[in-house]
């Protein structure tokens, strides 16, 4: 299937609305953008620029087979993905990921018999179910025997006006539908669940894991679950982190402002990949202590994170990323003191001091969002 993208133009004439750019304050908001259409039998295509003027967000793509469709909408200061959703169930459709092979990134409309509904709009990130499953676990010293046990896969979706450096979720609580207490056991922080595309951007979607464990066997769907959405977003000029000598085998420390970045080479034993490999175990501080949310450490695509800078000047990305987690409570979480492994493969052999350098944006401003989810269903 092939598709075409909506360019975008300074203003949008929707059935007597005019649509005006954001302002770069309202660009690099928090807040969720708002739309507001009054259309009557207009253009699809029409309708989805308005929302990416409005926005400024990119705009969404539309498979080419779909025509001129046409499309009533009425919306008045609606939330981006509240309207966007309405949009889609009129339709039919969702939103997803372009092809990763493609030549643009952001999203797609496709077609589907039943539209799911979104389970909560957080700011400027709306949450969807993945998959959930049912399976008998032995959880030892607690419980005699097994139990019955659930296990959700979410994902959710930024507005990509946003340049988000780092998010995780925290899970909080979940009840069944009568109210009971569902015990959460494994929750897992987000991980990619993101897609490269050739443009070097990356697609504003993560998915993020929860396990809980005493669900009850005849429930088909979660009462309310409750948590907090991380988001770490950047804005102003690049900056960089440099450290020298990065393959010496001992410490290294750079300082910028208050942010540190501190990388160390992990012996060769330690991995198992075949040819030229090196593993660096990389940490990020603030002095407010935001930890690994200080920087773009994790990051495997675009223009911001660690590269490995080999003796002739060239930048070369991670091929893989490991985080370590600490058990607390039962619970699983990101254990911030340590470090992320970052793993480059398939390097040269030169001669020469190898360098890392960290690259990110100036300001970078980290946001806790709570939300809460009701009468999850089965996806």
């Amino acid at each position: 299937m092939r598709w075409f993208v909506v360019s975008t133009a300074v203003a949008l004439l929707v059935g007597g609305m005019i649509s005006a750019e954001p302002t770069p304050q309202e660009l690099r908001s928090i807040k969720p953008s708002r739309i507001t259409i009054n259309a009557t039998d207009a253009p699809l295509s029409n309708v989805l620029r308005a929302f990416a003027e409005q926005s400024g967000n990119r705009p969404i793509a539309v498979p080419r087979d779909w025509g001129d469709r046409t499309v009533s909408l009425k919306l008045r200061d609606v939330p981006y993905w509240e309207a966007l959703d309405r949009l889609c169930r009129q339709i039919g459709c969702v939103y997803e990921p372009l092809p990763q092979d493609g030549e643009r990134s952001g999203l797609t409309l496709t077609r589907v018999k039943k539209v799911p509904p979104s389970l909560a709009y957080v700011g400027p990130a709306v949450f969807h179910s993945v998959n959930m499953w049912k399976y008998r676990m032995f959880v030892p010293f607690r419980d005699k025997g097994s139990t019955q046990s659930l296990a959700c896969l979410f994902a959710y979706f930024w507005e990509d006006r946003l340049t988000v450096i780092g998010t995780t979720v925290v899970w909080k609580s979940a009840t069944t539908p009568e109210g009971g207490e569902v015990k959460l056991g494994y929750t897992a922080p987000a991980f990619p669940f993101r897609q490269v595309f050739r443009d070097g951007t990356v697609c504003p979607r993560v998915g993020v894991y929860m396990q809980s464990w005493q669900f009850p066997a005849d429930d088909s769907m979660l009462g309310t679950i409750e948590g907090t959405l991380l988001l770490s977003v950047g804005w102003g000029e690049d900056k960089e982190i440099s450290l020298t000598d990065v393959l010496s085998g001992e410490e290294r420390i750079g300082v910028l402002g208050d942010r540190t970045l501190t990388a160390v080479k992990v012996p060769d034993k330690d991995h198992l990949e075949k040819g030229r490999t090196v593993t660096l175990r990389v940490k990020a501080n603030t002095d407010d202590g935001r930890g690994p949310l200080a920087l773009p450490i994790d990051h495997l695509t675009g223009k911001y994170g660690v590269f490995l800078v080999d003796p002739q000047g060239n930048r070369r990305r991670p091929n893989h990323m490991r985080r370590w987690y600490i058990q607390r409570d039962g619970r699983q979480y990101f254990d911030p003191e340590k470090k992320v492994k970052l793993i480059f493969n398939d390097l040269p052999q030169l001669e020469g001091e190898w360098s890392a350098v960290c690259v990110f944006p100036e300001h970078i401003d980290l946001h806790a969002l709570p939300f809460r989810m009701e009468n999850v269903p089965w996806p």
